[in-house]
């Protein structure tokens, strides 16, 4: 397992360079690829060099779209009686955190680019805000 992993790395790292040195992943995507062998990972398929980025994308919308939480936004009252968003993603954006954002807007913008098109919107508007929280 370690020697396929190593070379799907090196493919990753080739094809998708790191957009920072703070971004531990090449291709945040590879999350919604790789199967921890528990019932909410990824599917297992097989990847090829030259589909790669369509394989890639194909696992990061199927994935959401079977762990996307049902009601993934909604309003609550703080105890000061003011009002807050908030905004429940699959937990696979708490582990891999630093990998899909460096602000919880980054993160929400990236999540949003994967949903279906009619709640896209409506998660791009909380993200352009700053008085929202996500729950995992």
């Amino acid at each position: 397992a370690e020697i396929e992993e190593r070379l799907f790395c090196r493919v990753l790292r080739n094809k998708f360079p790191k957009k920072s040195d703070k971004s531990r992943a090449p291709e945040p995507r590879v999350h919604f690829a790789l199967s921890l062998g528990c019932t909410t990972s990824p599917r297992i398929r097989v990847y090829q060099p030259e589909t790669l980025d369509e394989d890639l994308q194909r696992a990061a919308v199927e994935y959401l779209t079977n762990n996307a939480p049902r009601n993934g936004i909604t309003d609550s009252m703080l105890d000061d009686g003011g009002r807050v968003t908030e905004v429940t993603l699959p937990k696979i954006f708490k582990w891999y955190k630093e990998d899909f954002g460096f602000s919880r807007q980054e993160i929400l913008a990236y999540y949003a680019s994967f949903v279906p098109r009619h709640n896209r919107e409506d998660i791009k508007k909380v993200a352009q805000g700053n008085s929202f929280l996500i729950r995992y």
